[in-house]
């Protein structure tokens, strides 16, 4: 995959077992390119995030990475390339990362007490196993095994900017018109 061109920078998260201290970061120095410093910011792996399921109608709390399994297998199709399934991954993961409580984020604006919900029209469509197995029938087994592929492939990844997690804002259609986002956001 060829290299970005604008100023994003992409970060591991390693994840401290939840100790409820902040990440540690580890700034590597800048490129004689001119691009900014790589930042390591250590999160665990086993790392957890609060989502309100608003179909069951419940706050569950569930591993980052499992996390992004549905809303990857909700947000982009699975017979799409597996590297299109990987930037989603790693957009997703870095909206939620933005959005979890535990690492500065302000959490679901509609439900107290999660992070994020499962409702696409707020914040990121979610596929839960039995719709899994509903909408992709014969195919579950090798779209499943293709979507956490490209979710352990990008394992950890998000994107930042000036050392900050991006907004990251993504969506299926835009009607050929978008507005600005900071209008719409909350």
């Amino acid at each position: 995959m060829a290299g970005v061109a604008i100023a994003i920078v992409i970060v591991f998260i390693a994840v401290l077992a939840g100790n409820g201290t902040a990440p540690d970061i580890e700034i590597h120095a800048a490129e004689d390119d001119g691009s900014p410093p790589d930042i390591s910011i250590a999160v665990a792996d086993d790392m957890t995030i609060n989502v309100y399921d608003t179909e069951k109608e419940q706050l569950v709390t569930m591993g980052l990475e499992e996390y992004i399994v549905h809303v990857t297998a909700g947000e982009m199709p699975a017979s799409y390339e597996s590297e299109a399934l990987k930037a989603q991954s790693v957009a997703a993961r870095t909206y939620a990362v933005r959005k979890m409580v535990q690492l500065g984020g302000t959490g679901c604006s509609a439900h107290e007490g999660a992070d994020v919900c499962t409702s696409s029209a707020h914040c990121q469509a979610y596929m839960s196993e039995e719709r899994i197995a509903e909408t992709w029938g014969a195919d579950t087994e090798l779209y499943l095994e293709k979507i956490c592929n490209a979710v352990e492939d990008t394992a950890s990844l998000v994107m930042t900017y000036n050392g900050e997690y991006i907004d990251a804002l993504y969506h299926a259609s835009s009607g050929g018109r978008t507005e600005e986002t900071k209008v719409l956001y909350s």
